[in-house]
């Protein structure tokens, strides 16, 4: 007969086995699952080293057609301008850097500036996309930018020295505006001319238009519900849009001229290629006449007021008198006598 003390160990060694092993694996994947998010752009990111892609698979990923890169930076409020990127990367046929590793799978770190590895990790990504990158560039800005933000302090610099970029448009996320921040092929003489025609090409280019996602809209979903439905006898008839309203939907964005009241049709042109105006000619031909010189006009002469004497040479003007009104005393009546109430008589 066994004893009870061998019975009960036995036991706690079974609950053991079977209850505590199990749930620990699946708490460890919940916690994993936890530490996982998704960004604006449908990339994953972990807190997790383990899930992070190695510096080839990156590499591999961030490989993009000329003319499709398209770099973000700055946010409008408190919104990151990361998913108004992608949408314009998506109006352009191309792809942003998050964009690129989300449709590769890669699994990256969340960016903390305090964590030395995730920031090693994201500068690698951000000057291998800028490393190949080729062609046009489009940069898409947010309202306010954080100091040294990685676009400006990473990307930037390696974009200007990357020899296939040919040009970085600026295209601001809230305007549609595009304005040509660096063109590779300008002369350096005359900068502010270059810039200015570039600005004047951004002009009169159309900028992408860049749809949003609008919001199912229950009022137009019931009327198409009840106009179909085979019982209903009411015939309901759609109000078409404004006109004015369809046109302003179908209209571009408005550009970026370089001068509010300025022709769209005009070019700037450097001074040294223009041509100065001739003065008149004011000689007159050999042996002839000189001209008469025209007569001096004579100044108006206006006469002195009586009260203002000419003063005599040498003698300095007498200083004026200040003549301070003397201040009458305001008359104040007198006040009414009071009548007196009458004598108390003596008892």
């Amino acid at each position: 007969m066994k004893s009870p003390l061998f019975l009960g160990l036995y036991a706690l060694s079974c609950f053991s086995l079977t209850g505590f092993a199990m749930p620990y694996g699946k708490t460890a994947e919940g916690l994993v699952r936890r530490a996982q998010s998704v960004t604006d752009s449908g990339l994953t990111v972990s807190d997790v080293e383990s899930d992070w892609p190695s510096e080839a698979q990156m590499t591999a990923a961030l490989t993009t057609a000329p003319n499709k890169g398209v770099f973000w930076t700055g946010s409008n409020g408190k919104v990151s301008v990361e998913g108004r990127a992608l949408l314009v990367a998506k109006s352009l046929s191309g792809n942003t850097l998050e964009g690129s590793l989300a449709k590769a799978n890669l699994i990256m770190p969340s960016f903390n500036l305090k964590d030395p590895k995730t920031v090693e990790v994201w500068t690698f990504a951000s000057q291998t996309f800028a490393k190949l990158a080729s062609g046009e560039s489009f940069l898409v800005t947010g309202r306010s930018t954080r100091e040294l933000n990685i676009f400006h302090k990473q990307e930037l610099p390696r974009l200007k020295n990357n020899k296939k970029i040919t040009k970085i448009t600026k295209i601001d996320s809230l305007t549609n505006r595009r304005t040509v921040v660096f063109d590779r092929n300008a002369k350096k003489e005359d900068a502010a001319i270059n810039e200015a025609n570039l600005r004047q090409k951004a002009c009169l280019s159309k900028p992408p238009l860049v749809t949003v996602p609008r919001r199912a809209n229950s009022f137009r979903r019931d009327l198409h519900s009840a106009s179909t439905d085979s019982d209903s006898t009411e015939v309901i008839v759609k109000r078409a849009a404004p006109p004015a309203r369809a046109a302003r939907r179908n209209t571009g964005a408005a550009p970026a001229c370089p001068l509010p009241n300025a022709p769209q049709n005009k070019k700037v042109v450097a001074r040294s290629n223009t041509t100065p105006k001739q003065p008149k000619d004011r000689s007159f031909a050999a042996g002839g006449k000189k001209p008469a010189a025209k007569k001096p006009v004579p100044k108006k002469k206006v006469a002195r007021p009586a009260n203002r004497p000419r003063r005599p040479k040498g003698k300095a003007a007498p200083p004026r008198k200040r003549v301070t009104p003397k201040k009458k005393p305001k008359k104040v009546p007198k006040p009414a006598a009071k009548p007196r109430g009458k004598p108390r008589k003596r008892r």
